[in-house]
């Protein structure tokens, strides 16, 4: 799952809130409220400059503290899934979980929903383009189950399970580890 335009649309006043939360305050929470309030940025194209407009939202890229801000913004994120294992990496988001029942599906599908719960709360948007679903199932008796986020910009859901499923396609896939997990090698049947 990637979030959309992930570092401008950080929210100054979520930010702030979060980096209270982190037990920031006093003068290097005034510094960080300067440094992130009345922003102006302007566009220079073809040698024409326009007039400068305010920036409301979003961290300054291409400097040191914008990736840092970022990072602290969505530090809870991995808290609102609760049924699967997470990876983060800067705007990138990977959610999994073994799945032996339809119960396990729905747990899965119950912690999209709360990244999507999240994602509300932060303003920030999962780019639905980006979002996909990959499963590697058993060949016999397959739990197939359709995984949905909701579109917020949009209003409606979206199936995760884009890609088709073809009988001449690769039924299984194989992962051996040789020794340690630096080296792996897969086969599909």
């Amino acid at each position: 799952m990637d979030i959309s335009k992930a570092f401008d649309k950080v929210s100054h006043t979520v930010l702030i809130n979060k980096l209270q939360q982190y037990n920031i305050g006093g003068s290097l929470l005034q510094w960080f409220t300067s440094y992130l309030h009345d922003r102006q940025q302007r566009v220079t194209t073809l040698g024409a400059t326009s007039s400068k407009k305010p920036v409301c939202s979003g961290v300054p890229q291409e400097s040191i503290l914008g990736p840092i801000l970022f990072l602290l913004y969505v530090n809870d994120l991995p808290d609102a899934v609760t049924n699967s294992t997470v990876a983060c990496f800067a705007d990138d988001t990977k959610i999994f979980r073994r799945i032996d029942s339809i119960t396990d599906a729905m747990l899965l599908q119950d912690d999209i929903n709360n990244l999507e719960s999240w994602s509300m709360s932060s303003g920030l948007v999962f780019n639905e383009g980006k979002c996909k679903n990959i499963s590697i199932t058993r060949r016999s008796q397959p739990i197939h189950h359709v995984y949905s986020i909701k579109d917020w910009m949009a209003a409606n859901k979206l199936s995760l399970n884009k890609s088709k499923t073809e009988s001449d396609s690769i039924n299984l896939i194989r992962l051996y580890f040789c020794g340690d997990t630096s080296s792996v090698t897969a086969t599909g049947d």
